[in-house]
């Protein structure tokens, strides 16, 4: 398995197959998003997508407690929200702009893509802010935990998953947020029970860390579980998602539906990690770095592809799965080694610029 790199806090390398998760995650949500166009892949995505991503973001959580919070709360908020901050001012001229509004419209738009409440905005803009708040959440809290206890890794993240756990039970059946809140806040426990069930994973399995060894069971046990997880997934797809999604509405008489959701989201990490040791490489793990910045400028990425192709005279309408697959390429190649760099670069300019 390669690895390249550091991670951003600069504890450990990157683990480049991780990376190739998180670019199959970013292809399915571009897929996702052309909506009927994409086929079967429009209902079967939206199964796992955002629940996976929270997963794989939770592997290194518990590195941070290496750093002073104070300093990895900046260094989250610098890379996490300023970018995402700077797409909020983007978007809002560019639809100002291009759709001729005016300054009171300017800033009700500003105020809309800012509130990021899931649903309501551009897609993929609500995700960061309540990504930002659950790493900062997380990380406090296990600092809190790891002081209490002082107990390894393994222990701590136990502890996070089933702290993670309460909370998300809390919030589901005990005491309702409210929907419409700031940053999709009602969703914090659902995804933190994700977050910190993929902190859990991976010092709990070797399956999804590259600096540990399988033991001889393991090694027949996790190659069964992933490859029945491409098969479940496959029949999911070809099933239009029946086969996911059937039997939960079900399950315990509908009162446990989180269960089979968790159940498929696992399939769905062991799919894609089996899948990302066959196509893990420079390129995917270049795009992979970047998926909250893609997350950030897809609807932004797929207008400048369409206004190119028409100042040429072409007319990109993707209409089969084949072209919504073609264009999900072309826009994240796009986005992932122009676009998104250069709003980076402009973001740390900007940082450094303050900070004198």
């Amino acid at each position: 398995m390669k690895v390249n790199g550091t991670t951003a806090i600069g504890l450990k390398p990157r683990n480049q197959q991780i990376d190739a998760m998180k670019f199959l995650l970013i292809l399915s949500i571009f897929i996702f998003h052309f909506e009927t166009a994409a086929g079967n892949f429009y209902p079967f995505a939206n199964t796992f997508q955002v629940e996976a991503f929270f997963a794989i973001s939770g592997f290194w959580a518990l590195s941070k407690l290496k750093k002073p919070f104070l300093s990895s709360t900046l260094n989250s908020f610098k890379n996490y929200f300023m970018p995402w901050l700077i797409w909020v001012v983007i978007y809002t001229l560019y639809y100002t702009f291009s759709l001729s509004l005016g300054i009171r419209m300017m800033s009700d738009t500003f105020v809309k893509y800012f509130s990021a409440v899931r649903g309501t905005g551009i897609w993929g803009m609500w995700f960061t802010p309540l990504f930002f708040i659950i790493t900062v959440f997380y990380t406090f809290i296990s600092k809190i935990f790891a002081k209490l206890f002082k107990v390894s890794d393994k222990i701590l993240a136990l502890i996070m998953f089933l702290f993670s756990f309460s909370i998300f039970f809390i919030c589901q059946y005990v005491v309702r947020i409210p929907a419409d809140l700031f940053f999709s806040i009602h969703l914090m426990p659902t995804y933190l029970l994700y977050f910190a069930l993929g902190t859990f994973l991976y010092n709990w399995t070797c399956i999804f860390d590259c600096g540990k060894k399988a033991s001889p069971a393991k090694k027949i046990i996790y190659p069964v579980i992933s490859v029945a997880s491409v098969l479940y997934l496959g029949i999911g797809y070809f099933q239009k998602t029946d086969i996911l999604w059937g039997w939960t509405s079900d399950f315990l008489g509908g009162k446990l539906t989180f269960i089979p959701q968790i159940l498929i989201v696992l399939a769905a990490l062991f799919s894609f990690n089996f899948m990302a040791k066959y196509i893990s490489c420079d390129f995917t793990s270049k795009i992979g770095r970047k998926t909250l910045g893609l997350c950030h400028g897809e609807a932004f990425i797929k207008s400048v592809i369409t206004l190119a192709a028409s100042l040429v005279g072409l007319q990109l309408k993707a209409k089969t799965p084949i072209e919504v697959i073609i264009m999900s390429f072309s826009a994240l190649i796009l986005g992932g080694f122009i676009i998104v760099p250069a709003v980076n670069k402009f973001t740390d300019r900007l940082l450094m610029k303050n900070k004198s």
